[in-house]
């Protein structure tokens, strides 16, 4: 349990090392809606559906439509081949339109547990396919795409208030960070490795056993061309169905 609380501290202080270098500072609201449904033993279905708002919640700035098929490798451990489509509004000069971003993405979930404590850990890989804005006759309208492979990796984990092992009702908070890498075609991004870092912190209530709603904060470090950074403070509701 020791060493377990040391390594989530290194992860907490790399984080806050991160998003404080932040130049640039936004404000915004982010919804979530996670949603999980099984099939039969080895399959269950995955979607995500999210929306979020640009700086000091005036606009919408993004659209998410994220669905998967999930293999559950065993009672724990799950793997999942998705797609998602990302419509985000653009800026040129003063002209706003939307853009849609089309993603293959693999993921691997693996739980650990310490002791009572339960860390589940996600590997994803992107296939990104970023489209090319520019602005013609006062609309934002794409030219081409430009193509981005990306690795996430994201720990979460749950902790019942007060604690217990077998949590199917009640108050919780939770704890999760993510950061992300450009493994190939950084150039056609930010030109560079590290692509941005979210970390997460939030309350919550379990109505029963398949659902949770749950609110927090979230500090987005996102890593800009050059010497642009974005430091983005968001606050985020979510609900998690689990069928």
């Amino acid at each position: 349990m020791i060493a377990g609380k040391k390594w989530m501290l290194l992860v907490l202080i790399v984080c806050a090392f991160v998003t404080v270098k932040g130049q640039s500072t936004k404000f915004s609201g982010w919804f979530m809606l996670m949603n999980t449904n099984k099939i039969n033993k080895r399959f269950s279905t995955h979607f995500d559906f999210q929306l979020r708002s640009d700086d000091h919640w005036k606009n919408t700035e993004t659209i998410i439509i994220r669905p998967g098929l999930n293999y559950h490798l065993n009672n724990s451990i799950i793997a999942t081949l998705g797609y998602a489509y990302n419509l985000a509004w653009r800026h040129i000069d003063d002209v706003r339109g939307p853009l849609g971003e089309h993603r293959i993405w693999q993921q691997l979930i693996v739980p650990q547990h310490i002791n009572k404590l339960t860390i589940n850990h996600r590997f994803r890989l992107e296939e990104r396919f970023i489209p090319i804005a520019v602005k013609v006759n006062d609309e934002i309208e794409k030219d081409g795409y430009r193509y981005v492979t990306r690795f996430r990796y994201f720990f979460r984990s749950v902790i019942p208030v007060p604690f217990k092992k077998n949590f199917s009702s009640g108050f919780f908070t939770a704890i999760q960070n993510e950061i992300m890498f450009n493994v190939t075609d950084a150039n056609n991004i930010n030109n560079k490795f590290f692509d941005q870092n979210r970390f997460y912190a939030a309350a919550g209530w379990r109505l029963r056993k398949e659902l949770d709603l749950e609110a927090g904060y979230m500090n987005q470090f996102v890593e800009g061309r050059g010497e642009t950074y974005v430091n983005n403070n968001i606050i985020q509701l979510a609900i998690y169905l689990r069928l």
